[in-house]
């Protein structure tokens, strides 16, 4: 069968306060309405009974409430409210932070507005002096153009003088060097050239014509003027 002995007993408004009190006390759980809550407790109990009379009369159900679902009640309570109280704690404690954080951010930019207040005419002065700069700075820079543009021209032309001046040097050495052997073969027959031959020469009264010739460079070389006679020849012409 279904039937069962009541062993549960409905302790009394004063238990019910007692037990609360005792509860929380022993919790050390401090509230601002202590006795409100210890009342509070004693009130939700009883109405939680007086319901379950109420659902047994009218389903025929039994619904047992039972000292240990209060002990359950304030045991749930205060494990609750110290998770509650340590949230919050934390959301105070970041909140706090968050302050002082604000409170340290608008001394920063306190102090650098303050700071650009006072650097805001050495800020100007730097301005201007940066605008004259530039100024000196694109004029430097046309000049600087303008001598580039000259130095480079000049390059230019010394590069051909320069090509031009080697040309000469490699065309006169061209010639030395063609002219280098008649010079040392003449100074070879120099070498052998004696008294007697000179005195040969000049006691020729009319050389010939390939003796004259030498007899003119020599002249030529030595800067001498020549002297003018009488054609032995041709009378009334002159050498």
């Amino acid at each position: 069968n279904c039937c069962t002995i009541n062993w549960f007993r409905e302790w009394p408004a004063e238990a019910l306060y007692s037990v609360a009190k005792q509860q929380l006390t022993m919790n050390q759980v401090q509230l601002h309405q202590f006795e409100g809550s210890l009342k509070l407790f004693q009130v939700m109990h009883m109405s939680v009974e007086h319901a379950s009379r109420q659902f047994l009369e009218k389903n025929k159900r039994h619904v047992y409430i039972t000292p240990t679902s209060y002990l359950e009640l304030l045991s749930s309570f205060i494990s609750v409210l110290a998770i509650k109280r340590k949230q919050v704690g934390m959301q105070q404690k970041r909140y706090k932070v968050g302050l002082e954080k604000i409170g340290d951010a608008e001394k920063q930019v306190s102090g650098l507005q303050q700071m650009l207040v006072e650097k805001k005419p050495v800020l100007e002065k730097t301005q201007k002096e940066v605008v004259e700069m530039m100024k000196v700075i694109e004029v430097d820079k046309a000049a600087a153009e303008e001598v580039s543009t000259r130095v480079a021209k000049e390059e230019a032309e010394a590069k051909a003088k320069a090509e031009g001046t080697q040309a000469i040097k490699d065309d006169a050495q061209k010639d030395l060097d063609e002219a280098l052997p008649a010079l040392q073969t003449a100074v070879a027959c120099l070498n052998k050239l004696q008294t007697k031959h000179i005195q040969e020469v000049k006691a020729l009264p009319n050389p010939p014509s390939g003796v004259r010739l030498a007899c003119e460079a020599i002249c030529v070389m030595f800067q001498l003027k020549p002297v003018k006679k009488n054609d032995p020849n041709t009378p009334g012409k002159k050498i």
